[in-house]
């Protein structure tokens, strides 16, 4: 089953590569290259809960813990989802739910 955003948010954001004889599978070896990319653990966290739960595609039933939020903490998330340069345009349609169900 899919983590949760907090669960994925918590997770390991440092390891970045897992000696094995047998291969990765595609997902996990994609987090662990966010760590290794991105030194900065909250630039990693950051892009692993948007990379998990909002993409490749939309799931409308991803931002429900966000609808729940207190409203003045609604500028914040935005800004959180689409704070810095990578992935932003992937994620415009997450910014737009947001809003639009708030």
């Amino acid at each position: 089953s899919k983590t949760s955003i907090m669960e994925t948010y918590l997770s390991n954001h440092t390891l970045f590569v897992i000696d094995t004889h047998d291969p990765l599978p595609s997902d996990l070896t994609e987090l662990l290259d966010f760590n290794g990319e991105y030194p900065r653990t909250a630039t990693a966290a950051r892009l692993k809960v948007l990379d998990v739960h909002f993409a490749p595609e939309f799931d409308m039933n991803a931002i429900r813990p966000f609808l729940t939020m207190d409203m003045k903490l609604l500028p914040q998330v935005i800004n959180w989802i689409g704070k810095g340069e990578e992935f932003v345009e992937e994620f415009w349609t997450v910014m737009y739910e947001l809003v639009r169900h708030s």
